[in-house]
């Protein structure tokens, strides 16, 4: 893991670190790391169980114990069994830590509170109403980090995590998008760090929705090998995907890795993923298509959003139905592809899709057709309710963040 600036784009890679306790025992402050991640990873922990996994002496937990007690880290829970009929108190983290998590997209900024528990305590989509998409951003999300500055103690809120989409490059080590009105390059991290005094820390959206996504398939799958490969493909006013190989997300030239946007689809049209697979492209395609369902659901709604297509598609609505069978069989040859070249464990697609089992069975039935049933079996997805609470980008981030400042930084510094 690289050094941790004040503001850091990109780190390595988003791999949470392991530590082993007897090669850090000399190091006091390595220790609380990792006594505090470990607290953090289980919930509830008893001092044994601490000193079990870590291999440090049993009195040297409770000396760092007693010192996360006193600064208000972490708290005492109810008794639990320490073996041989005995009873012994369990500890688990102080509930009042906070992150705030953005995600940045071309047309909407998303800010989110979480707590130690990565529950939602607060959050809000804001669509941008002018041209100068970068002074409103950060307007936008000063003013809901004000917002939350009103409901929760300020110091208790460790970090601010911005996901932004791939049109943000990584110049100058921060994540920067050309500003049309001035003319440059504006540097997103830097300037929310120097606007708000917290620690910014930013990373591609779809890197922090992969992060959720294996954390959640590690705890479903009770995940142990030390070698496996995901593949997460995110379908959004862009195309794009992320690759992790051994729990390390894969980084290309400017953190960019991932793209897919033009990549072929049809090699009679030459047609890419961006022209038939992204929002944009699919509510292009319903207007062309309108008129052969006059009758559709969705035919009388003036500002027409990608939801209500995904709305009209679990309504068995034909227009609706037919616009996402084209993005199954583009999407089902794209995933046939990547399984026949690189032949990753899973492969999971998220984002603006509709979340039920049934498109992805279709999904699968399609991808079968290209890299047969067993690789087909490969590929699935969580289903998650429609919330912008329930967004993997603002919920990974929430992980990630506190993952880093608990295990990585450590938030008693």
């Amino acid at each position: 893991m690289s050094k941790i600036h004040t503001y850091d784009p990109r780190f390595t890679s988003l791999k949470k670190q392991q530590r082993n306790g007897r090669n850090a025992a000399s190091m006091q402050r390595d220790n609380w790391k990792l006594i505090l991640q470990l607290i953090y990873e289980n919930g509830s922990i008893s001092r044994k169980a601490l000193a079990e996994k870590t291999g440090l002496q049993q009195a040297t937990v409770t000396i760092i114990m007693n010192e996360l007690l006193n600064q208000g880290l972490i708290k005492k829970n109810g008794m639990v069994d320490g073996g041989n009929g005995r009873k012994v108190q369990s500890f688990s983290m102080a509930e009042n830590f906070y992150i705030i998590s953005i995600r940045l997209t071309a047309v909407y900024i998303k800010v989110a509170l979480f707590d130690i528990h990565v529950s939602v305590q607060y959050v809000e989509k804001i669509f941008f109403k002018t041209e100068d998409g970068v002074t409103e951003a950060k307007e936008i999300a000063l003013e809901h980090i004000r917002r939350i500055e009103s409901l929760v103690e300020k110091k208790k809120i460790l970090c601010i995590i911005m996901g932004v989409e791939h049109k943000y490059r990584l110049i100058d080590d921060d994540y920067a998008i050309w500003d049309d009105v001035r003319e440059r390059y504006c540097h997103i991290g830097r300037d929310l760090h120097d606007i708000t005094q917290y620690r910014v820390f930013v990373n591609r959206a779809i890197n922090y929705a992969a992060y959720d996504f294996w954390d959640r398939y590690k705890k479903e799958a009770r995940l142990e090998d030390d070698y496996f490969m995901m593949v997460y493909i995110q379908l959004g006013y862009d195309l794009e995907s992320v690759i992790i190989v051994n729990h390390e997300i894969i980084y290309g030239k400017n953190g960019r890795c991932g793209q897919l946007h033009d990549l072929p689809v049809d090699r009679e049209s030459g047609l890419t993923c961006k022209e038939t697979m992204t929002v944009p492209a699919i509510l292009e395609r319903v207007q062309t298509l309108l008129e052969q369902y006059p009758d559709s659901f969705i035919s009388d709604i003036v500002d027409l959003n990608i939801r209500d297509i995904i709305v009209g598609y679990e309504k068995q609505d034909a227009l609706c139905r037919q616009i996402y069978q084209e993005v199954i069989e583009n999407m089902g040859y794209l995933i046939s592809f990547i399984l026949n070249w690189m032949d990753p464990d899973v492969v999971f697609l998220g984002d603006e899709i509709p979340s039920n089992e049934e498109f992805f069975e279709s999904l699968r039935a399609e991808v079968a057709r290209y890299a047969g049933e067993q690789k087909a079996k490969r590929v699935g997805g969580f289903i998650l309710e429609r919330k912008t609470r329930n967004d993997p980008n603002l919920i990974g981030a929430a992980k990630y963040g506190f993952d880093l400042m608990i295990g990585e930084i450590g938030i008693f510094s």
